[in-house]
């Protein structure tokens, strides 16, 4: 009898415990479903980022170290700036130039630096940044009088690219665009912008006997200044108006190649804003079809930040004194 009850007792033992494993094993399974989902719904946030469009290429920003702008003799600025690639062109190539100061005051260790290599955003980061540091060789001086003020300039000035791909439809036969029997209709197309300073903001598009036409219309819709490429290493100081505003294009229907435009491809643009003619054969064919157009368009480009310093010679005494830094 004794070993019946103990038994039984074994048995309620076994049963609770399974019950338990069973909750348990439910409550884990309960609790990966609910990661799985938040992991999708993570992926499809993601995912849904829409990278491609925007207006900034390379993007830099002054990070307050020394929480003002006021400096005595001898201090250092310790200038730090956050550089990020907030367009769609992966590693543009140029540099950061440093001017707008007297040279016996601030004493910078170099007045070009190399632009780091900055990834493009994509669908799952914001474009990539990196942190550099403006050294300098020796403490601030006040060269003359009691202070001295001035507005430093850092410049980035860097090669960019933007791509805008349409639909475009292509009418092999002029009868069949005349009677308008065509699958598909020549019609202007508005565009967003590209993720890069420059875009391609509408496309008007015609045809002849021979010919597809496309008016293509390009704005500067950055808050920079486009810049010849030719001329980046003269960014910003050695910059005339001659070497300003203009741009390469370059059109291309996967069907029927690339296009010829006007000018060799290089617009000028007036105002912000300027427009390419390209043309190219209409391709053989009995019927009209749709098919891809991908625009390219390559430039220059720079921007600007200012930080505007004063240093003070607290031991000025009206007579110019040498301070020590020579």
């Amino acid at each position: 009898m004794m070993n019946n009850i103990g038994n039984t007792l074994h048995n309620k033992t076994m049963q609770s415990n399974n019950k338990k494993i069973s909750h348990l094993s439910n409550y884990i399974l309960i609790l990966l479903l609910l990661l799985f989902s938040l992991f999708l719904i993570s992926c499809s946030i993601q995912s849904s980022k829409d990278y491609g469009t925007g207006t900034e290429g390379i993007r830099i920003e002054m990070l307050d170290v020394n929480k003002g702008d006021r400096f005595i003799q001898g201090q250092n600025l310790n200038i730090v700036l956050e550089i990020s690639n907030q367009g769609r062109y992966d590693e543009p190539m140029g540099h950061i130039a440093i001017s707008g100061y007297d040279p016996s005051a601030i004493f910078f260790s170099e007045q070009k630096k190399e632009l780091p290599f900055l990834l493009a955003k994509n669908q799952y980061t914001d474009g990539e940044s990196k942190i550099i540091k403006i050294e300098e060789l020796q403490p601030l001086k006040v060269p003359y009088g009691s202070s001295y003020k001035t507005n430093i300039m850092f410049s980035t000035c860097y090669n960019y690219q933007t791509k805008a791909t349409l639909p475009v439809c292509i009418i092999p036969n002029i009868d069949e665009y005349v009677k308008g029997t065509s699958t598909c209709r020549i019609e202007p197309t508005s565009l967003s912008t590209q993720g890069a300073p420059v875009a391609v903001t509408y496309i008007e598009p015609s045809m002849s006997n021979d010919q597809l036409q496309f008016l293509i219309h390009i704005a500067n819709v950055g808050k920079g200044v486009i810049i010849k490429e030719d001329h980046l290493n003269d960014c910003p100081t050695n910059i005339g108006l001659t070497d300003i505003d203009e741009l390469v294009i370059e059109a291309r229907i996967s069907a029927l190649g690339y296009a010829e435009c006007t000018n060799n491809g290089r617009v000028k643009l007036i105002d912000g804003k300027g427009v390419a003619l390209c043309y190219l054969p209409k391709g053989f064919g009995t019927y009209s079809y749709t098919t891809e157009m991908e625009i390219t368009l390559n430039y220059g480009y720079s921007t600007s930040i200012n930080k505007q310093i004063e240093v003070i010679n607290p031991f000025y005494t009206g007579q110019e004194q040498n301070s020590g830094w020579e």
